[in-house]
């Protein structure tokens, strides 16, 4: 089990977010039509499958926002170094000063219909989990959805810390201690992205291939987030979750803990991430 030290923040400060609490995903419907209609799903049963999933969907729903609502606590596991093997046995302070570090960020505030469904489907706390070179989580990079009135697309994308304390999101970080080559690596493979990301596809097909249980070949230029993760964990050799890229949620790579080499460092509001504070989890080693 996790050591953990809560954070010093005021209890009002820590209210719940109530959205909509007579929500009921009223747009579920014409989202999964669109989906359905994009990649042509055509067979019988596999519609009919699709179509109780989603009914199950919106009647799990109110259980699963319930949940996240008793998720109040705000804390950094400022402990989660020391208690570590690797510090029993006094190498971690080496491996830090040699290596380099990796963040995950994981987010669990649903405000659209797409989060809420995979929340509900996965059965999980995260939606979506993006990756950062650095505590400060500047640029947060991952694959998402862009659901417009008109159409669906999205594609990899480089994102702001800001804007998800903007939006009042809440977040779980967690971190990676990696070799300075397969730091480089992932250099390498985000640059790449970066380079060609205008021909890079969110993979809508992928989330019905995924609740269809039909495996796929991972395409570098079309995934969703936690595919993207797991694209990046094989080009690097990271061997830590033994499922294939397409049946992998977000929620797979949050449960990683340190006899994965993964660390959780900090649960809460995006508004409350204090990078010094990260910092000094790793200083105090």
């Amino acid at each position: 089990m996790m050591n953990q030290k809560k954070c010093n923040i005021k209890e009002d400060e820590l209210e719940s977010r109530k959205e909509d609490s007579g929500y009921l995903l009223k747009d579920l419907e014409s989202l999964k039509e669109e989906i359905l209609r994009i990649i042509r799903i055509d067979g019988a049963k596999e519609y009919s499958i699709i179509e109780e999933i989603f009914s199950s969907i919106k009647a799990d729903w109110k259980n699963r926002e319930k949940e996240l609502q008793k998720r109040k606590e705000c804390c950094y596991y400022e402990d989660a170094l020391k208690g570590s093997d690797l510090y029993q046995k006094e190498t971690l302070r080496k491996l830090i000063a040699e290596s380099k570090k990796v963040y995950f960020v994981f987010t669990s505030s649903a405000r659209t219909d797409f989060a809420r469904a995979i929340m509900t489907y996965t059965n999980s706390n995260y939606y979506h989990v993006a990756v950062s070179l650095n505590e400060g989580l500047t640029n947060l990079y991952s694959f998402s959805p862009q659901i417009g009135q008109d159409k669906l697309s999205g594609g990899f994308t480089c994102e702001k810390i800001h804007s998800y304390k903007k939006n009042d999101y809440d977040i779980h970080v967690s971190c990676m201690i990696i070799t300075s080559e397969k730091y480089k690596q992932l250099l390498q493979e985000i640059s790449a992205m970066m380079k060609y990301q205008r021909q890079t596809e969110y993979n809508y097909a992928g989330l019905i291939n995924y609740v269809l249980g039909k495996r796929e070949e991972t395409n570098g230029y079309r995934m969703f987030c936690s595919q993207f993760i797991m694209y990046l964990f094989r080009k690097l050799g990271i061997n830590v979750i033994h499922k294939e890229p397409c049946f992998t949620s977000p929620e797979d790579i949050a449960g990683l803990g340190e006899d994965s080499g993964m660390y959780h460092l900090y649960d809460g509001r995006a508004a409350f991430y204090d990078k010094e504070k990260i910092m000094k989890i790793f200083d105090a080693v």
